[in-house]
């Protein structure tokens, strides 16, 4: 600044143009130093985009491989084989046209040459392998030539041979092949052999008489052979390629494309270390040009700035801040200036006490209400507005949150409530229907154990309560279904014909089973099943969780629908009892009366004999009376 005052300590206008030459020079160097490193930035990283492009292809040229070998797995692979190679050369042609073209092109090191090198190397590799693939599984799986329809071919001819041999070994040996094919373990072909072998051996010791029958034992050895030779060609092309996905030429082109795949990698993270070293270069080039800048703007605005107008540019600054929101400021830089010390003070407790009624309102926002707002005096009518919006908005929210859990608890027992009255709806025996009913509403209350009983009459008349349908009960509870009434909880529910809910389990009444052991439950619900005061059933059900008011008053809600569907299948049971005992009396009645008419007509038959001996006897005993008349005449 000295030597700017002494050359231009007359001609101010001189100052502010040697000042705005020098401000664009060093704008202009700035700039081209910028753009060209730019250019290099966007050249790495054009770079890095195409070998990872490069790797994506690779990836897809897999993907291509192991469709191919699914669709080889399951016998699609000939009909799929052209058209699986034509994608997988073109995938790999790209990518080498990627790695030759644009690469190479840029390679800068000698272990970038390198790698690029071996991935070119792999490509070649990775591809002369698939294609020996491919030709092996043409060589099995061609529709004409292949030796799958070879196989198949001698098979039919052996299985439809007429000479009367067994041919349950080809049975087996066909289940062999199967089992081969599908598990590619190498025992079922040692067993496939063995038996191949006994069966040659049998067929070849079968005796023949005629010369057809002699052609038809040549016929079916060479078919036999045959099959066997073509099957055992199939599982040394299956033995190549891989009978797992760690053997064989698989084996093999997996290691082949994780060592592409690593390279691939090494090559994209060399490029990348690359962009971010020459990134890091321009970084900290524009990092020193930027403030050799400022320096040079600090420096030039020191000289016309004076000591009253920097503060005042500071407080100005600080208040279009705060007028847009931003209350992150500093005043450090003006708090020394004696002159506007009181101004600066005062500015700072403003912002203070903005910083604070934000963080209050942020508290608010994030619905934490517990914390109690002070008041920075009693005319603080910001803190006192936020007090009251915290109230109100802590009265809504607790409104709101138990008006929402009475709404879940409301919702909880009406879809319950409905999802039972499907069950309670559906077709099916009293046992069948209970047994859903107690199993998915254990689950649906989530506890542990649960039983369904009903009232039942035996035949001298007395009421006992059974068990008809339990969830996860003990065995050895319940091995005697019949309780009296008053016995237990359960009789004393069925006496008092209240529910029973117990929190303080007795540790002999009942215990839960898992794999871990058995464990006494929590609490234990009991209760009836009424329709129009009579109790037709019993619940009981068992937790380790407590249960809620509601979820109690929904099991008592839906107790009298059971009740209800218990009593109509009664109805329903007992009216069918009575109508098929109605149609037995009816056919019984009805036997009766044929045999009664049969019996009338009999005795009609035996009245008109005794009318007509009547008649006889009547005429003869007139007879005898005038004989008797005449002679007595």
């Amino acid at each position: 600044m000295t030597i700017l005052n002494y050359l231009f300590k007359d001609n101010p206008k001189r100052k502010l143009l040697a000042f705005a030459l020098v401000f664009v020079m060093i704008a202009a160097a700035i700039g081209l130093y910028v753009v060209n490193s730019i250019s290099k930035i966007n050249r790495a990283y054009q770079l890095t985009a195409e070998v990872q492009k490069a790797l994506n292809l690779v990836n897809k040229a897999d993907l291509d491989k192991k469709e191919f070998l699914q669709a080889a797995l399951s016998g699609g692979g000939a009909s799929t084989a052209v058209l699986t190679k034509n994608q997988f050369d073109t995938t790999l042609l790209q990518v080498k046209n990627i790695i030759t073209n644009q690469v190479m092109s840029s390679i800068l090191s000698s272990s970038q040459e390198v790698a690029v090198q071996q991935i070119l190397t792999d490509v070649a590799k990775y591809k002369a392998m698939f294609h020996r693939i491919i030709n092996l599984n043409t060589v099995k799986e061609n529709p004409s030539t292949g030796l799958t329809n070879q196989m198949n071919v001698a098979l039919q001819a052996v299985e439809f041979s007429d000479l009367p041999v067994n041919m349950v070994p080809v049975v087996f040996l066909k289940r062999c092949q199967a089992d081969f094919e599908e598990k590619r373990d190498l025992r079922f072909f040692q067993s496939f052999q063995e038996e191949s072998a006994l069966f040659l051996s049998d067929v070849e010791s079968f005796n023949v008489t005629t010369s057809a029958a002699s052609l038809s034992k040549e016929t079916l050895l060479k078919n036999m052979r045959g099959y066997v030779s073509t099957f055992e060609k199939i599982v040394g092309i299956e033995k190549e390629i891989g009978l797992s996905d760690k053997d064989g030429l698989k084996g093999k082109l997996a290691a082949t494309f994780q060592a592409l795949d690593a390279n691939m990698n090494h090559l994209n993270k060399i490029i990348e270390a690359r962009s971010l070293s020459i990134a890091e270069s321009v970084r900290y080039s524009i990092v020193f040009l930027f403030l050799f800048i400022v320096v040079a703007i600090v420096l030039i605005l020191r000289y016309f700035i004076r000591q009253v107008y920097n503060p005042l540019i500071e407080i100005q600054r600080s208040a279009d801040q705060i007028a847009h929101g931003d209350l992150n400021i500093n005043l450090e830089k003006i708090r020394k200036n004696n002159l506007l010390k009181e101004i600066v003070g005062t500015f700072g407790k403003m912002v203070n006490k903005l910083e604070i009624t934000l963080h209050q309102i942020e508290e608010i926002a994030r619905l934490n209400l517990s914390n109690e707002i002070e008041l920075s005096s009693e005319k603080d009518m910001i803190g006192k507005s936020l007090a009251n919006v915290q109230k109100q908005l802590y009265k809504f929210t607790e409104d709101e949150r138990l008006a929402k859990l009475e709404d879940e608890k409301r919702s909880w027992a009406t879809e319950g409530l409905a999802m039972f009255s499907n069950y309670l709806r559906g077709n099916g025996d009293l046992k069948g229907i209970s047994q859903s009913i107690i199993s998915n509403l254990v689950k649906y209350l989530k506890a542990n154990q649960g039983g369904l009983y009903i009232v039942n009459i035996d035949e001298e008349g007395t009421k006992y309560i059974e068990l008809m349908a339990c969830y996860a009960y003990d065995r050895l509870k319940h091995i005697n279904k019949r309780i009296e009434v008053g016995e237990g909880l359960v009789g004393q529910c069925y006496f008092e014909g209240e529910s029973i809910y117990m929190n303080d389990v007795p540790e002999s009444y009942v215990k839960i089973s898992s794999g871990l052991g058995d464990a006494n439950p929590r609490c234990i619900l009991i209760v009836p099943a009424k329709i129009n005061d009579k109790i037709e059933a019993i619940l009981e059900i068992a937790l380790f969780i407590e249960l809620e008011a509601y979820q109690i008053s929904f099991v008592e809600k839906l107790a009298e629908n059971i009740a209800s569907t218990i009593w109509s299948i009664q109805v329903n049971e007992k009216t069918k009892r009575l109508l098929q005992e109605s149609q037995f009396q009816t056919e019984d009645m009805k036997s009766k009366e044929e045999e009664m008419q049969q019996n009338i007509e009999e005795m009609a038959s035996i009245q008109e004999e005794l009318n007509r001996k009547e008649k006889y006897y009547q005429a003869r005993i007139e007879e005898l009376e005038m004989g008797l008349h005449v002679k007595l005449n």
